[in-house]
């Protein structure tokens, strides 16, 4: 996603350009954002619904992000430890 896009949703939901990258950079895709900004300014869905479901998203991508920490202090399986 380029910056003009970025620029483009926020100005359109009334959000900071911050807040639409920083959600970009979790890893939330083009249409997750659009569909949360478009949600914010009353123009299609539930804003608390569309929040919820960003909620899963990032708890799931936290979650998978803990694993493969542990996994890494572990060592993955079959490889030897030293």
């Amino acid at each position: 996603m380029d910056d003009y896009t970025i620029s483009k949703l926020a100005f359109d939901a009334g959000v900071s350009v911050r807040i639409v990258r920083a959600a970009f950079e979790t890893g939330i895709g083009l249409r997750e954002l659009t569909r949360l900004c478009h949600a914010l300014v009353g123009g299609a869905g539930d804003a608390d619904e569309c929040l919820a479901h960003l909620r899963l998203l990032i708890s799931s991508r936290l979650e998978t992000l803990a694993c493969g920490s542990t996994a890494c202090a572990d060592g993955w399986p079959g490889m030897p430890t030293s």
